[in-house]
């Protein structure tokens, strides 16, 4: 639909190489006359320096369809935590006004240069600014209160209809939107249960009033109210669409495609109208016209879902439990899958069966079950009220808050799944304070995915007394074959307690998680775990009641991390024995047998004798941290059988030398070493990284370079006053035995080194280069092309000690 695609397609590739982090995609956008129309966009995060550090600020620009002679429209896209400072250049909405944008004139404007001057008016004036604890709810309430940063610019609501939405908040309004069989039916089922407190029953038909219709004004019945005016619907809690084409259509393409056609002018109207609300879809087909009603909405996935197959799992529930008289217990089968001949019955709870036997015997015990149910229910067909109870209940678990679990139609993103419902099910039937919840997850380097949680508390058993202690659970779209992501949720009454299973934000360690591995791990596996770990030391304690000499510390928390001053992203420590790769990527294996690579050539440095000097007792001690992968680890090695040994000649009154390195070592595991050792060593006045090299081939470099400045950032934040002393990448003959990719990582090294140099020196740090070390110069390598052998050890030790005499 773009009128100059071409010239767009082509800008938007260059976009892409430049900043590889942005995500496209195609979503609706509201203009503030309430239009809406289907636009291009990409979201990602700008880097940025201010006074010193750096951040990731996240921005979405939407491209029009008159681009690119039209200037995109710019938004921050600030987490719950984060807070937009309204200045000269962001407005209470977070839309972004720029001189480049108000003189936009192509071809001499591109996106590329509105992004750079983005970057360069921020280095001036941050437009983000971070939350405290305390503020974080209320910024909750912000963001629905001004523009929706993901649906484009609407206008901010008037104080009547601010005082109006007060008013409304205790009132559980439902709107059903169709006046036929269904829609009455629905009406009565609602009032009958008491599911809501008022009910709108909108005709968006012509003609004369129906039947149904007539007599449900005839009758008045109370806290009903009958209209054809979409405003009627505002501030419904949920709105039930029952609505269905009935015209002469020839076949079930053209009914799909009429429905559509009557969706495309009512869920738009819907949505300006109750911005907040559910839609409950049971016009039919139910799952086509629930994505129907996701697209046109442009709600959450979360709250547009179909009626699914409620009703068959309600019937199929009470036939197991009360007209077969089935052992086993009702809630525990299951109607999943598309309505009509896409259903299928299905079961949860775990196998209590011992051996291989009694598990097989007990699946066909249970299968033999499903088929009679099955059998009772063919020719029960589903009648208008039938179907209306099943929607009233469904609309009373929502209203209500009841936590009953439903079989329903949602857009499902998870590649695995029927086995992650199936868990999903198994935990909240056993742990019922557990609840399901679809929300974005929020992720270190700032994007976000739509991820589905368990939120609720666990019973944990402490000193003869249960206690209920909050948790959460991000299930990833690769579980079950990727463990979930767990955080403990205080709340105001409680302090997280660190410990070596829980960190200051309340994310969860635990080996389990470490060594997670389907299907020998499941979810309600690891919830005994984390009984039984917190059984033994508990990761929340209550807040004293009377005041202290200082405030609590208050955790950043999950799942949103910012990258504001004051509240570092949330990188945490790893449990001793259990430090996880990130990546993937096994650490590299070294050749058994021998106890420090051999070079292939003589040696190119004598022994050195120890260096001796009088010590000036005036001096203090300084703390030297040398960090890194397998170069570090070995380097120490090295220095131990040299007659230097560990201290590289430098006298123990002058500083003090600790090396911290570790094979196969990835950038991920920096901080979380680092915080670790923080608990054993004194702080370092010095800190040497030497790693990065194993990430390149890995993940993509500009992601790897943001993420390195952001990290040296955050380190200076922890460890006040540090000097930084950047290692700079050494060239290998082999990259992860990849010689066809050796041009490229070696390419993208110099990249990463050149980057990091300058911008170690724009904060104040140093830069050991290692200019000798190169894969041409013969026996400074091991034969493997990764390692170096003793010779290049040697080199990589002097040119450590070289910058470290200076410094110390």
């Amino acid at each position: 639909m773009y009128k100059f695609r071409d010239l767009t397609i082509e800008e938007l590739k260059n976009v892409n190489k430049i900043y590889p982090n942005f995500l496209f995609s195609m979503d609706t956008y509201t203009f503030k006359d309430g239009s809406q129309k289907d636009l291009l966009n990409f979201s990602g995060t700008v880097p940025i320096t201010y006074h010193g550090h750096s951040y990731n600020i996240p921005v979405r620009l939407w491209i029009l369809d008159s681009h690119p002679f039209a200037p995109p429209i710019c938004f921050l896209k600030p987490t719950v935590n984060m807070g937009i400072s309204v200045g000269k250049h962001v407005d209470a909405h977070g839309r972004i006004y720029l001189p480049y944008l108000q003189n936009w004139s192509h071809p001499k404007s591109t996106v590329i240069g509105l992004i750079k001057e983005m970057t360069a008016k921020f280095d001036e004036e941050l437009p983000l600014y971070s939350l405290s604890s305390s503020d974080a709810a209320r910024q909750l309430e912000l963001l629905s209160f001004i523009a929706k940063f993901s649906e484009g610019e609407t206008d901010m609501k008037s104080k009547s209809q601010v005082e109006k939405e007060k008013k409304n908040e205790t009132c559980n309004k439902v709107t059903v939107i169709g006046a036929g069989d269904l829609g009455i039916a629905c009406v009565l089922a609602i009032t009958a249960k008491g599911a809501a407190d008022q009910v709108v029953l909108l005709d968006p038909s012509e003609g004369a009033a129906k039947g149904g219709i007539m007599d449900l004004d005839i009758f008045d019945l109370p806290n009903v109210e009958i209209s054809k005016d979409f405003s009627a619907s505002a501030d419904s809690k949920v709105v039930v669409f029952t609505v269905n084409y009935l015209g002469n259509a020839q076949s079930y393409l053209d009914v799909i495609q009429s429905n559509v056609d009557l969706f495309r002018g009512i869920v738009p109207a819907i949505a300006h109208h109750s911005q907040n609300s559910v839609l409950l879809v049971a016009s039919h087909p139910v799952e086509i016209m629930t994505y129907v009603s996701w697209k046109l909405s442009a709600f959450p996935k979360s709250r547009v879902i179909g009626i699914g197959c409620n009703l068959d799992t309600e019937r199929f529930q009470y036939v197991i439990a009360n007209l077969l008289k089935a052992q086993t217990v009702g809630k525990e089968a299951w109607i999943i899958g598309e309505q009509g001949e896409g259903k299928v019955p299905a079961w949860t709870g775990s196998n209590s069966a011992t051996c291989q036997t009694a598990a097989k015997s007990h699946h066909n015990s249970r299968e033999q079950l499903a088929n009679r149910a099955m059998e009772v229910l063919k020719g029960k067909g589903q009648r208008s009220w039938s179907v209306a109870l099943s929607i009233a209940d469904l609309i009373e678990s929502i209203l209500k808050d009841k936590r009953k679990v439903h079989s329903v139609s949602t857009l499902a993103k998870y590649k695995y799944r029927d086995l992650t419902v199936q868990e999903t099910i198994s935990v909240i039937t056993q742990y019922k304070d557990l609840k399901p919840v679809m929300d974005a997850y929020v992720f270190n380097d700032g994007s976000s995915r739509e991820l589905m949680s368990l939120s609720g508390t666990i019973p944990v058993p402490y000193r003869g007394n249960t206690y209920n202690i909050p948790i959460c659970l991000w299930l990833l779209d690769t579980y079950p074959f990727n463990p979930p992501i767990c955080f403990v949720k205080p709340t105001s009454s409680m302090t997280i307690k660190t410990g070596k299973h829980v960190d200051a934000n309340g994310k969860i360690y635990l080996p389990y998680l470490h060594e997670w591995k389907h299907p020998q791990s499941d979810l309600l596996e690891l919830i005994q775990v984390m009984i039984v770990v917190f059984g033994e030391e508990p990761p929340v304690f209550s807040r004293p009641t009377i005041s202290a000499s200082y405030p609590p510390y208050q955790p950043t928390g999950p799942p949103n991390a910012s990258y504001m001053p004051g509240m570092p992203s949330g990188i945490s420590p790893y449990p001793p024995g259990h430090p996880p790769n990130p990546s993937g990527y096994p650490s590299y294996p070294y050749p058994s047998g021998v106890p420090f690579p051999a070079t292939t050539s003589a040696q190119h440095y004598p022994s050195q004798p120890p260096v001796t000097a009088v010590a000036d007792t005036r001096r203090k001690q300084k703390q030297v941290w040398i960090c890194g992968h397998s170069y570090v680890l070995w380097a120490e090695k090295r220095a131990l059988s040299r007659s230097f040994g560990p201290q590289l000649g430098i006298r123990v009154e002058d500083a003090k030398l600790h090396w911290i390195g570790k094979r196969g070592m990835m950038w991920d595991q920096l901080i979380p070493m680092l915080l670790h050792a923080r608990r054993h060593l004194p702080d370092p006045e010095i800190l040497v990284i030497h790693l990065g090299g194993n990430d390149l081939g890995t993940t993509k470099l500009m992601n790897l370079i943001i993420r390195i400045k952001k990290d040296l950032g955050f380190i200076r934040h922890v460890f006040k006053n540090v000097i930084l002393v950047w290692s700079t990448i050494v060239p290998r003959k082999a990259w992860w035995n990849q010689d066809e990719a050796c041009k490229l990582v070696d390419e993208n090294r110099k990249k990463v080194n050149s980057q990091i140099s300058n911008f170690m020196k724009s904060i104040g740090g140093f830069v050991i280069r290692h200019d000798s070390l190169v894969p041409e110069s013969p026996g400074l390598f091991h034969l493997n092309g990764v390692l170096l052998s003793e010779s290049g050890t040697d080199v990589f030790n002097l040119d450590l000690l070289s910058v470290l005499e200076n410094l110390i």
